[in-house]
């Protein structure tokens, strides 16, 4: 049994990067592609904020690579790639960012129970991250077998709140890569031969979640059978 579990988690690792790799290929070629409507990724995001009646918004060139809506700053931040760019990847990377802004603006359940969970899961990471180091330190270099317990508390602890998070993230990102191509068409900011490579570069993206939710839930599963295993021992 651990060596199928063993496997299967080496194999979702595996496909976790072939999907992130996917999306990258895509956000390249697409980010080379020109939009019809001349639109850059900031005047994308303006534009749809103000055709929803939302205008306590603003948005900013950031890190690059850390596109995201921030509820507590209520700003968008879009990288310095896609601020200014007319490329389809802008305007599609813009337009879903839009939408999470959309998504806090009506008050929506699902984005408020994913963004409350942020800050518990990076503190039970932290914590559970150096139990582990802990544990792991001290069963191979002591030789302490209480140390086991450690590992698959941490690991159960990480993963499970991991887990959570990314399942709670799901519906959150499908909805507004939804709601970004309801916008992108409705204010014409792509055209109908453009609309199908948005939704391509949306998907490729919306698979990256759902890779991560996958590899939390085997590597939960198997920390689980860990400490199920060990009561059945003793």
């Amino acid at each position: 049994m651990w060596l199928w579990i063993f496997l299967g988690v080496i194999g979702l690792s595996i496909l976790m990067i072939g999907v992130q790799k996917a999306f990258q290929k895509k956000n390249l070629e697409f980010s080379m592609k020109q939009v019809s409507s001349q639109k850059t990724g900031y005047q994308t995001a303006m534009e749809i904020l103000q055709a929803n009646g939302i205008n306590n918004v603003s948005i900013v060139s950031g890190k690059e690579g850390q596109d995201h809506f921030n509820p507590k700053t209520m700003t968008i931040s879009l990288s310095p790639s896609l601020y200014g760019s007319a490329s389809l990847s802008a305007v599609t990377i813009a337009a879903h960012e839009a939408c999470h802004a959309i998504q806090w603006h009506k008050g929506e359940v699902k984005i408020k129970i994913r963004d409350g969970l942020v800050e518990p899961v990076q503190a039970i990471a932290k914590v559970g991250n150096a139990v582990l180091m802990v544990g792991f330190f001290s069963m191979f270099i002591f030789s302490f077998a209480a140390a086991s317990s450690w590992i698959i508390i941490a690991g159960l602890s990480i993963y499970g709140a991991t887990g959570l998070f990314t399942f709670a993230t799901l519906p959150v990102e499908f909805d507004a890569s939804r709601k970004a191509i309801k916008q992108l068409e409705g204010l014409h900011i792509v055209d109908p031969s453009e609309i199908d490579d948005s939704k391509k570069l949306l998907r490729s993206a919306a698979m990256t979640y759902v890779m991560a939710f996958l590899v939390s839930a085997v590597m939960f599963t198997f920390y689980l059978l860990m400490l199920l295993g060990g009561r059945n021992r003793n």
